[in-house]
């Protein structure tokens, strides 16, 4: 999720942020995506399914962190 930082007309400080494949806005400081957003799962936060670790995905249906862990989880 891509954001700006800028000024506005006060001199604080405010983050915009966007999407390309829909109009965000944020709700209480959560940047929210529109329903049916196509890249809503580039935000998310995943677990590795093999070793646990937190990760945000770079795929779709990436369901491990790295490549060394999705060898060793599908047994490959």
């Amino acid at each position: 999720m891509p954001t700006m930082r800028d000024r506005n007309a006060h001199g604080r400080f405010v983050r915009h942020y966007y999407c390309d494949s829909c109009q965000m806005l944020s709700i209480n400081g959560l940047p929210c995506h529109e329903t049916g957003c196509p890249d809503t799962w580039m935000d998310e936060l995943r677990e590795c399914r093999h070793c646990g670790t937190d990760f945000t995905p770079s795929e779709r249906y990436q369901a491990c962190c790295d490549e060394d862990c999705a060898r060793t989880f599908y047994g490959e």
